[in-house]
């Protein structure tokens, strides 16, 4: 059985919370938690595909609400995941942002990790890599399998991203329970 983190403090109890954070990291928590609490849905799959699961990412800086799309599949005994934010009105390829990763079922590792993310540079430092993360991680528990971890291959801005979670260098991205609906 797997262990659930902690819930995270939701907008609304950051917002009431008596905490002793200066008013910068109240704001700051508060914007860094995009993904609409209880969009997230599960989308029937097709014949290509299993069942994948879409959300509502609401860009804090201009206020859009975009479509977010996130997935899990088995390709060759290797689970790999794939989420991604899509720009207003394209129902193409072209992302705002895009995270994938997989399993190595050579290497016998029991979790996934991120293999390669990308975020638009006019998009960046706005919470769009926090909520593909939060998306697949959430996705991976609600489907029973192994929890986000850490790459050891990662790039500078990786690093910051996983070390603001607290939670070191071998532990799971935490899982939000306020994003199903």
């Amino acid at each position: 059985m797997r262990i659930i983190a902690p819930r995270q403090r939701g907008a609304k109890d950051i917002a009431k919370s008596s905490d002793p954070m200066n008013p910068f990291d109240r704001a700051f928590a508060l914007v860094k938690m995009p993904i609409v609490p209880g969009s997230m849905k599960r989308v029937p799959g097709n014949s290509k595909y299993e069942d994948r699961y879409s959300a509502l990412f609401e860009d804090p800086k201009s206020g859009e609400e975009l479509d977010m799309m996130g997935r899990i599949h088995n390709l060759d005994d290797n689970l790999n995941f794939h989420s991604h934010i899509r720009r207003p009105g394209d129902d193409s390829h072209a992302h705002r942002a895009s995270l994938q990763g997989h399993n190595d079922r050579f290497a016998g590792e029991p979790y996934v990790t991120p293999s390669g993310s990308y975020v638009d540079m006019d998009f960046r430092r706005r919470g769009y890599a926090t909520a593909m993360y939060d998306l697949i991680a959430a996705i991976l528990a609600r489907e029973g399998k192994p929890g986000l971890s850490p790459s050891g291959d990662r790039s500078a801005g990786s690093e910051a991203l996983w070390r603001s979670r607290d939670i070191g260098t071998v532990g799971e991205w935490p899982v939000r329970d306020d994003l199903v609906g």
